[in-house]
């Protein structure tokens, strides 16, 4: 399996659920007051994370292109649901773009989001020998290295939460956003907004400290996202690219997120404990 294949599955994964951040305090409220400030649209986008996360629960789809710096480009595609309110979440991974050959049969990776857990379900985890249908990964207590076990160096991996595409928008550069235009998705009118986003600062407003240090370990300072809000200014679609960690040979992925279906019902129910081997046990050579 490529090295960047899982780094792939888990970071797109990851993209899909939003989570409960508190929206940050307005800029400069602790400040002097000063005659200029944000303008109208950067507000728009700065409550777009908040608006969004009001909604409850919504339906995603995303799709990333994953360019590695020796390889061919690699589209993957998925689809899932999200509670905000409760942080968790259940994503599909469609992977036969990583399975060379191909297959008769689709190759997939679910996922379940619980907190900083993280569940993940595929037939390519048979290549590692794990037994039970569901490999769980605490990422509080991944270790500092390369684990040995063919999943590569995990503690590269962006985080299984908190990195998701809303908490990039708590670090949005007022002066930066412009507008691209509108677009209809879905049947819904947007607003095209693109904006540099400081990683740092999305860290620190999301007061989140494994997010800042997945952000250190993208190597990328900032972002340019393009953002689509409709007229509640609920995030619709958010684009971005990001650099590959060096550790997986780098090159770059370009991620795509859709938010939809706002309000639709969630239930997610957690695996039984006889279907789950913890990544420690693994890491120990202990099943």
């Amino acid at each position: 399996m490529p090295r960047f294949t899982l780094f792939v599955v888990l970071a797109l994964s990851a993209a899909v659920l939003g989570c409960g951040f508190d929206p940050g305090g307005q800029p400069g409220a602790d400040g002097p007051v000063t005659t200029a400030g944000p303008s109208p649209t950067a507000l728009r986008l700065a409550s777009a994370r908040a608006a969004t996360i009001a909604s409850g629960t919504a339906r995603t789809a995303f799709t990333a292109n994953v360019s590695p710096a020796s390889g061919a480009v690699t589209r993957v595609a998925g689809e899932g649901t999200v509670d905000f309110g409760t942080e968790r979440g259940v994503s599909t991974i469609h992977l036969s773009p990583l399975v060379p050959g191909g297959s008769s049969a689709t190759p997939t990776l679910d996922t379940i989001f619980d907190g900083d857990v993280v569940y993940i379900r595929s037939p390519l985890l048979d290549l590692l020998g794990i037994e039970t249908p569901w490999l769980r990964i605490d990422r509080t207590s991944l270790p500092p290295a390369g684990i040995g076990t063919g999943l590569g160096d995990l503690s590269t991996l962006p985080d299984t939460d908190q990195l998701a595409p809303l908490g990039f928008l708590a670090g949005v550069e007022a002066a930066s956003v412009e507008v691209q235009g509108s677009e209809e998705i879905d049947g819904v009118a947007t607003t095209h907004l693109r904006a540099s986003v400081d990683l740092r600062s999305a860290a620190t407003a999301a007061g989140a400290g494994d997010l800042g240090r997945s952000l250190t370990e993208l190597d990328a300072g900032n972002l340019t996202v393009d953002a689509y809000l409709d007229h509640d200014d609920r995030l619709r679609r958010l684009v971005y690219d990001h650099p590959l960690p060096p550790a997986l040979g780098g090159g770059w992925q370009r991620f795509q997120v859709e938010y939809f279906a706002f309000g639709t019902p969630v239930d997610i129910d957690l695996p039984a404990l006889d279907e789950v081997t913890d990544l420690g046990a693994v890491v120990g050579g202990d099943r």
